[in-house]
């Protein structure tokens, strides 16, 4: 469970050699409407996420996410603005789910941990910091 900007949001994610991951997707209908929104457009022949950061998300026919399968590591590419960017990805039941922390910092916004609650904080009115 998390917060995103003091509310609480679900999102599905895999917790893997202790980083928290998330399907891009989700992260975008998230941040869809806040200051730090930004489009997905997939390009299956060259198997690039591209992002732009400050359009609105158009959802793309997403699907619930499936029980827990194998997971691998993805080979997607990321990119922001036309730039490629370091995004570590897994691909698990056939979707493409990428490390927080890495979209956050290419984004510009916080992210926490509170290790009592287990509970990841978004803060799109706050700059990323390690």
């Amino acid at each position: 469970h998390g917060t995103l900007d003091g509310a609480a949001v679900s999102l599905a994610a895999y917790n893997i050699d202790g980083s928290n991951y998330f399907r891009l997707r989700d992260i975008a209908a998230a941040l869809s409407g806040t200051a730090k929104q930004f489009a997905v457009a997939y390009d299956a022949e060259t198997n690039t996420a591209a992002l732009t950061a400050g359009a609105p998300y158009a959802a793309a026919g997403e699907t619930a996410p499936g029980a827990e399968t194998a997971c691998y590591v993805s080979a997607v590419r990321v990119t922001l603005g036309g730039a490629e960017i370091a995004a570590g990805a897994y691909l698990i039941g056939g979707e493409n789910y990428f490390r927080l922390r890495d979209i956050a910092a290419a984004l510009d916004f916080a992210v926490t941990w509170d290790n009592e609650a287990k509970t990841i904080g978004i803060d799109t009115a706050a700059g990323y910091t390690e």
